[in-house]
């Protein structure tokens, strides 16, 4: 594994075939790094390949330093979460590559996350929970071939 510097900010850590498998050391190395003045809060994880439980298992790999990942409890208009993983939520116009993609019941080209551009009111659109009352201490995205392609 090695973390190298992502400009204009952040680090990149690559060589690391599965974050869901990635030992204590490696995730505390990678936490130090994203914490860090070169690192500013952002952390990519290029190349990876996860099933939707390899996703939760690689989220809780982190909970040491960010605390516990919390439950996504669906709100009127947001998008669906992921069956069986209660961590789980899809953001954004995704369009599944193969059947049952991401761990949803789906067919291949069919759009399985809701993407609503924000119209007037900034509360259309969070992931972070800047508007709770205890915001969230860390987000995980997972862009599943945009990335690799780019």
């Amino acid at each position: 594994m090695r973390v190298s510097h992502l400009s204009p900010f952040g680090v990149e850590v690559s060589g690391l075939d599965d974050l869901s498998a990635a030992s204590p050391e490696q995730i505390a190395e990678m936490v130090a790094a994203m914490q860090s003045d070169a690192g500013c809060g952002v952390l990519v994880v290029r190349g990876q390949q996860l099933s939707a439980e390899a996703h939760e298992r690689a989220l809780f790999r982190f909970a040491p330093h960010f605390g516990a990942p919390i439950r996504y409890d669906r709100w009127p208009g947001q998008s669906k979460g992921v069956e069986g993983r209660p961590h789980l939520s899809l953001l954004g116009n995704y369009r599944a590559r193969v059947r049952d993609d991401l761990g949803v019941k789906c067919a291949p080209g069919e759009t399985i996350g809701e993407y609503k551009p924000a119209r007037d009111a900034i509360e259309e659109w969070h992931t972070d929970g800047s508007f709770l009352a205890l915001p969230k201490s860390a987000i995980c995205l997972y862009a599943p071939g945009w990335l690799a392609d780019a």
